[in-house]
């Protein structure tokens, strides 16, 4: 038997060659541990636990079907040989992987099964919270057509538990009994379920990547299976060779898809998510129940009964979104829940904010931009032509690297080199990477022994086993025999190629694809500026604007992890200022009303002085204080500051204030007396009188006179003299003789004062005295 398959496929592989360009439409990768298999089949209500796998290195793995015609999108694919030899297209008439390992003893109790090879088995418990599990899966074998009958690969989803007899298989023809298998759906037997996917030998499956490798496979059935919610039950998924070890067969299962037939599935579209993205709402599965929604971490603002985020108030980062649903009779809530990312965007600001120009004037609007801390996808290029791998000379396969920076190579820079290589001896191969400029080193070089292919195997720079250590089909990272530093320096930008000698002959190959990608750094993209009215340049950083009317401008940053960030300004566009002014009415008196500054049409009001010193002007209005201002003339300024460049205006104006007067005088008057007054007036009598003049400048002279009133005295005194003395008069004369004397004086005040003497004598008298004395 396995002489019968191999034979088969030495004979093509030594003479068709089919060059095609691959489009990776099933993708394949493998490595996984037997608890993330499972938890990638886990969907909503269902808990998974105790995973084990016992399955060939490289035969498990999971899948992602981005244009392929397999049924479903993504999910497990467990295989009887190796998972990636399921990638299309169809262009092998046997794809064959021996693994040397054991069957299943489950799968060998199966009616009608031989001892069984080569098993690949995935078990685990699981714990629902309803009464019904299912999950979706398509069954292929590249043994259709010709292996029916005679030989049938073998696959079957055990469950047990309780309520359940025994271990039951549910992969089942549907509406049947009958397990799912190479014997019973095909092109005779229910071939309503079956999918011809031709015979690897030539025709469209064979050229076009959207076909799988395998020659048949079913349509996605479903199996299901009644359970006690809350009652933890055990899955086996095996599959193996039935007879021997060659022809692979697989089973892809849809990920997500094992749980229970409540729907309530959502997801957000468009994510990850700009902080100027409109804010995302779920969009619910057909049929889908909305419950309440919940995040995880702390930091997203969302509607708990919409499910709505609030972008703009959300914390930047990578969030669970969760939809809990509440079932009567159920022994939980129903959760299903999604990733969503917020990313932080570049910071961007215009300087100068909002600037002011002069009519015909331009200013410089500069986009300062930080990029954010988000991450950014590598940039890749890549070659998808086959190249035939012959036994004796190298073949090289191009790349084409441009526009990354900086133009020297270091290690820092280098993301990974990945290739895909269908090789059936890969000890043969020696595989070296080859810069722009000639360097060259070595990535592997007969790794591998007899094991067949390189299988999505990428070289990196550091934290990966070497790939000395690695085993065929060498699915993962490994770092190169000889280290990317040898290529420090190399020119960057030119072409690369992939070189491979193929040292030894008898086992021909093919390259299939391969790729270099260089690390993204995060860094600001690009710069769009609108409107372009007016404008240098609408995608510089830095920019002339010389809008003729006021404008607002936007400049749209984006980053290279994706996300853009918008600012405006709006450039200002105005006339030069004037300044021009005038005060009516100078020359002022001082006792007149404050004059303020007329202002010229359109002019206007700045920063007020005055000079010589001794004018008390209001800095900010002008307006001049004439009461507390010493009479002068004075020369006034108005200096107007321009906005944005407009020029300052400056204008000056003369005034001249003039004094005003307001005198008091006391004077005196002796009764009878006239007194001029300074208007002219007479008068005759004391008091407080008020003469309004006018000055020889117009301003008011106000004289205040108080006259005081002083009266004229006339005094009579009488005197009687001795005869021959004498009497001194007020007015200082002696007189000795009797009479009427008058003396004039003038009083303290100046006025008359009349002393009227009447002098009489008195005549002295005598007398004899005769005495007589002894």
């Amino acid at each position: 038997m396995p002489i019968r398959k191999w034979a088969v496929w030495i004979i093509l592989a030594a003479f068709v060659e089919i060059p095609h360009t691959l489009q990776a439409q099933l993708e394949v990768t493998t490595g996984y541990t037997a608890t993330e298999l499972a938890n990638a089949l886990a969907g909503t209500g269902v808990t998974i636990s105790g995973a084990t796998l016992v399955c060939a290195n490289g035969a498990s793995g999971m899948f992602d079907c981005v244009d392929c015609n397999v049924g479903l999108s993504d999910g497990v694919i467990l295989t009887t040989g190796s998972a990636a030899g399921a990638v299309g297209p169809n262009n092998n008439t046997e794809i064959s992987t021996n693994n040397g390992t054991a069957g299943d003893a489950d799968l060998n109790a199966l009616p009608g099964v031989s001892n069984t090879h080569d098993g690949c088995v995935l078990e685990f418990d699981i714990t629902p919270v309803f009464d019904e599990i299912s999950f979706e899966y398509v069954f292929g074998s590249d043994e259709y057509l010709e292996y029916v009958g005679p030989i049938n690969d073998v696959f079957a989803f055990f469950i047990s538990g309780p309520g359940i007899a025994g271990t039951v298989n549910i992969a089942l023809v549907p509406g049947t009994s009958i397990p799912v298998g190479i014997s019973t759906v095909n092109s005779t037997s229910y071939s309503a379920y079956y999918n011809n996917n031709g015979t690897g030998a030539g025709g469209v499956y064979s050229t076009d990547p959207y076909y799988i490798q395998y020659d048949g496979f079913t349509d996605v059935f479903t199996a299901t299976q009644e359970v006690i919610p809350c009652e933890t039950y055990h899955l086996k998924l095996a599959i193996g060779d039935e007879a021997d070890h060659f022809v692979d067969s697989g089973v892809f299962l849809q990920a997500n898809s094992l749980g229970g037939t409540d729907n309530i599935a959502f997801s957000y579209s468009g994510g990850p998510y700009c902080p100027t993205d409109p804010d995302p709402v779920p969009v619910p599965d057909p049929g889908a129940t909305i419950g309440t929604f919940s995040s995880t971490p702390a930091g997203l603002v969302i509607n708990t009964a919409t499910g709505e985020i609030d972008i703009d108030a959300s914390v930047p980062g990578t969030y669970t979104v969760t939809n809990t649903v509440v079932v009567p009779g159920y022994c939980d809530p129903l959760y299903y829940s999604v990733t969503i990312t917020i990313l932080e965007g570049p910071e961007v600001i215009i300087d100068p904010t909002d600037p002011v120009i002069c009519t015909g004037e331009s200013v410089e609007l500069e986009a300062i931009a930080t990029p954010s801390g988000g991450d950014c996808s590598p940039v890749t290029f890549s070659n998808l032509t086959d190249y035939a791998i012959p036994a004796g000379p190298t073949v090289s396969s191009p790349i084409a690297v441009s526009g990354i920076s900086p133009l020297g190579f270091s290690t820092a820079m280098l993301e990974s080199v990945c290739l895909n290589i269908d090789h059936t001896f890969d000890a043969d191969l020696d595989i070296s990477l080859q810069c722009p400029d000639g360097t060259t080193i070595n990535l592997s070089s007969d790794n591998g022994g007899a094991g067949d292919d390189y299988t999505n195997t990428c070289f990196v720079v550091s934290g990966a086993p070497p790939v000395t250590s690695g085993s065929a089909p060498f699915t993962g990272s490994f770092t190169p025999e000889q280290p990317f530093s040898m290529l420090t320096g190399c020119t960057v930008n030119g072409t690369w190629n992939l070189v491979i000698d193929d040292d030894l002959a008898g086992d021909l190959g093919t390259l299939l694809d391969w790729s270099i990608s260089f690390v993204c750094t995060n860094e600001i993209e690009s710069y769009s500026w609108t409107p372009a009215t007016g404008l240098s340049s609408t995608t510089d950083s830095l920019v002339d604007a010389s809008p003729v009317t006021t404008t607002t401008y936007t400049v749209t940053v984006t980053e290279t992890a994706g996300c853009a960030t918008t600012a405006t300004t709006t450039v200002t566009v105005t006339d030069a200022p004037t300044a021009g002014f005038v005060y009516s009415g100078s020359p002022y008196c001082t006792d007149e009303a404050d004059p303020a500054p007329l202002l010229d049409a359109g002019a206007s009001s700045g920063t007020w002085s005055s000079s010589p010193p001794g004018l008390v002007i209001n800095a900010a209005t002008g307006i001049v204080d004439l009461s507390l201002s010493a009479p002068g003339t004075y020369t006034i300024t108005n200096a107007v500051t321009g906005p944005g460049a407009c020029p300052d205006a400056l204008e000056t104006s003369t005034i001249t204030i003039s004094p005003s007067y307001a005198f008091t005088f006391t004077d005196e008057i002796c009764s009878g007396d006239t007194y001029v007054l300074p208007d002219g007036s007479t008068t005759g009598s004391g008091g407080t009188y008020t003469a309004n003049l006018i000055t020889i400048d117009g301003c008011d002279s106000v004289i205040t006179t108080i006259l005081t009133e002083h009266t004229s005295t006339a005094v009579t005194e009488d005197v009687s003299l001795c005869d021959g003395t004498s009497y001194i008069l007020p007015d200082g004369s002696s007189v000795g003789t009797a009479g009427t004397y008058i003396s004039s004086l003038t009083s303290v005040f100046g006025c008359d004062s009349v002393i009227t003497t009447n002098i009489t004598i008195e005549p002295s008298l005598t007398t004899d005295l005769t005495e007589a004395i002894c």
